[in-house]
């Protein structure tokens, strides 16, 4: 989740069905059809959904519609959604702990923009949801909002800051005069990725580096409580086989991925799954469980021998990744979030190949809460795991059930020919990006963003649409 839970960027042109990123004229005028969506050059073009949807669920949602602009990567928290679309923050769903990022604590039924807080309005390139807070790269620089730790070494507040309802700047500075200053591992960097997780929260520098704060960030911290560093919200560096003997991180090797939840994080480098944290169920994936891992351990291969790894994300007590076409995942069974027809008893400690149907081809997975999901090279989407409510996409598993193989996310109510282009997944819902632009969710209603509020059905089961840009 990153996910809680999830995220995951449309693919480059040529990877599947996607539009080219824009040329400079174009992205000026996605960004001024961004402006009119939200109502401030005029109104926003609204139509109903697809006719073919004529049940109650997808008869009542609404597409707000530009031709222009598509989502570029989605984000799926706890009871809440984020995409990026022309190089803003959007986000919807619960409100309560200033997640949305808009400047309020309002939980919405519509997509709202991040405030610029103190991103100045610089573009964003990433984006990451936890439990109720969300971080994103602008600028080259790290960003949090929500509740809980930001990173942003207030030393007014050592452990936990108030929450933010607009993005604040994760600590980057030098090294100062101040006993509670300290030189940022972020100092200097030109931040490429992040993860948002339930307790700690991760950045990836363009030189190899990466930098974790929080409540719990797997590894240690210094004990002299007069050393800046052991406080949660002061990032320390993420430490390589060189800066301690227990991690198996090697030193200078090009970090492109990092994916957080609960108290448990994993880096990909070089197409090596790196992972650390509590591994009370084994989502460490060292072949054990029970044990903290205190430091990035590679996940052993079980019967993940493919290389390179392409995809990791983790969820609740559980962690997915993908390999030489196939998914794989290891941790907690009690909703089958395994996907091996394993059962839903005991621990994997080792990954497991996901029992996906012959001649799957998997590109990415997505994990979060007791759910996961893959998305194929065909556009297809397969979740298995917790159905508690309606996140498996599909009306094969009964809401409250759950499945220990996948179940197809049905496509049987998007328009005709469209195809999914990524998928991820949060506490209780899932979202995925399409061939046509469009943003389809199911799951918690309240997490959707169609604008229905609860007029709409309780648990969509199967995808609807929802409208990315604020209706005005």
């Amino acid at each position: 989740m990153s996910r809680a839970d999830g995220v995951r960027r449309i693919p480059a042109e040529g990877d599947r069905t996607t539009r080219p990123a824009p040329r400079p004229l174009l992205a000026a005028l996605a960004v001024l059809a961004v402006l009119l969506v939200v109502g401030l050059l005029g109104p926003a073009v609204v139509r109903p959904t697809s006719a073919t949807w004529t049940d109650p669920v997808h008869a009542r949602a609404t597409v707000v519609v530009d031709a222009t602009v598509a989502p570029e990567m989605l984000a799926a928290g706890e009871g809440f959604t984020c995409a990026l679309v022309a190089g803003a923050g959007w986000c919807w769903g619960e409100g309560g702990s200033g997640q949305l990022g808009d400047g309020t604590s309002t939980t919405s039924d519509v997509p709202v923009a991040v405030a610029p807080g103190a991103t100045g309005g610089a573009v964003m390139t990433d984006i990451d949801t936890g439990n109720a807070r969300a971080c994103a790269v602008a600028g080259g620089a790290a960003y949090c909002w929500g509740v809980g730790v930001l990173g942003n070494f207030d030393t007014a507040q050592p452990w936990e800051a108030p929450p933010s309802p607009v993005p604040v700047a994760v600590y980057a500075q030098p090294a100062g005069t101040g006993a509670n200053e300290y030189e940022s591992p972020l100092f200097g960097r030109t931040v490429t990725t992040v993860g948002a997780g339930e307790f700690a929260s991760c950045a990836v520098a363009d030189d190899a580096s990466a930098a974790c704060w929080g409540l719990n960030v797997g590894f240690p911290r210094p004990t002299d409580p007069s050393d800046p560093q052991s406080r949660a919200n002061a990032p320390i560096a993420l430490p390589t086989s060189a800066d301690d003997p227990t991690s198996e991180l090697p030193p200078g090797v090009q970090i492109d991925h990092v994916t957080t939840d609960f108290q448990n994080a994993c880096v990909l480098a070089a197409g090596e799954p790196y992972c650390w944290g509590r591994n009370q169920e084994g989502q460490v994936g060292d072949g054990e469980n029970g044990t903290a891992v205190l430091a990035p351990t590679a996940v052993v291969p079980g019967a993940m021998t493919a290389r390179p790894v392409t995809d990791i994300d983790g969820g609740t007590f559980h962690t997915c990744a993908a390999a030489g076409g196939s998914a794989y995942c290891w941790g907690i069974r009690a909703n089958g979030q395994i996907g091996d027809g394993g059962g839903i008893t005991g621990t994997q400690d080792a990954p497991a190949r996901v029992a996906l149907p012959a001649g799957v081809v998997v590109t990415d997975v997505a994990a979060g809460g007791g759910t996961a999901c893959a998305l194929a090279t065909d556009g297809a989407a397969y979740c298995w795991g917790s159905n508690t409510d309606g996140q498996l996409g599909s009306t094969a598993v009964g809401i409250g059930g759950s499945t220990d193989t996948p179940v197809a996310v049905d496509r049987s109510l998007l328009p005709e020919g469209v195809t999914f282009t990524s998928v991820v997944v949060g506490e209780s819902h899932a979202c995925a990006t399409a061939s046509d632009d469009e943003v389809y969710c199911w799951g918690a209603g309240r997490t959707l963003g169609t604008g229905a509020g609860q007029t709409l059905a309780p648990r969509p089961e199967v995808p609807v649409t929802q409208s990315w840009a604020a209706a005005p």
